[in-house]
């Protein structure tokens, strides 16, 4: 049986060459991580559920967000949990840099039933049913209000001007979820403006961020803190010094490897 001899020359070209290939591709799929990570996460506050038209509006809504450089998240779309809601809200909008209200109709109380009418918003026009949008829209804007993030709010036209349908200190983008309207200017004006917001709050939290003291860092520290394609340059690095040491001890040593 034929055995063609490899040279240690040779032998330490193609190690290198596959080591350089090895990390050439994990530095892609780390880049690409590395780039879905920079891309600033946003909080969709949303019913669960909805019919056909306020799907379709939805997911038009997610769209655009992603067009426009965004990670749109929804709990019990791409954040689970299994915690408590509460704790479980609290800590994606802590990774948010803002947050989208989809203040859609939930709740609608017919027109007959006046005396819930009042419990709801006191004195109401009669005949005239009451519609609402979930609570949950009330408390997770008000979560991510006190943190400081960017609201975009886009309210069903014709609910209740309640809570953070007011427009304390936002406006609300008033829609029928008609595909035209988020086609519309307008939309694009909310909708950049808040973006704006969106990656001023992305640079203020960058700038807040404790850097670390070289002179204080351990070596264990350190590698955690390498990339991927850091950490296999460095392995390269050292594997193809490794290589070049046995090579020369392989000449120096008259054809045999320094372990032999």
């Amino acid at each position: 049986m034929y055995t063609p001899k490899i040279s240690p020359r040779n032998f330490a070209v193609a190690v290198v060459e596959l080591l350089d290939f090895t990390a050439s591709t994990t530095a892609i799929l780390s880049l690409d991580r590395t780039l879905a990570d920079m891309t600033p996460k946003v909080f969709i506050s949303t019913p669960s559920k909805g019919n056909a038209l306020r799907e379709r509006a939805k997911e038009r809504i997610f769209n655009e967000l992603r067009k426009a450089g965004l990670d749109p998240r929804q709990m019990e779309k791409n954040e689970w949990s299994s915690e408590q809601p509460l704790k479980a809200i609290r800590k994606v909008i802590a990774e948010c840099h803002g947050i989208v209200v989809l203040a859609f109709v939930q709740h609608v109380i017919p027109r007959t039933d006046a005396k819930v009418a009042r419990q709801v918003v006191g004195d109401h026009p009669p005949g005239k049913e009451i519609k609402l949008p979930t609570v949950w829209n009330q408390i997770e804007a008000t979560m991510a209000y006190t943190s400081d993030l960017p609201l975009l709010i886009i309210g069903e036209e014709g609910m209740e001007q309640e809570g953070l349908l007011e427009e304390y200190d936002w406006k609300v983008f008033p829609t029928t979820l008609n595909s035209k309207d988020f086609e519309s200017e307008k939309f694009a004006g909310y909708l950049g403006s808040w973006k704006k917001l969106v990656f001023a709050h992305v640079e203020s939290d960058a700038r807040s961020t404790p850097k670390l003291d070289p002179s204080k860092i351990t070596v264990g520290e350190l590698v955690r803190q390498l990339t991927i394609p850091q950490f296999w340059s460095i392995a390269s690095a050292l594997i193809t010094l490794l290589i070049a040491v046995a090579t020369v001890g392989y000449k120096v040593g008259g054809g045999k490897w320094p372990w032999q």
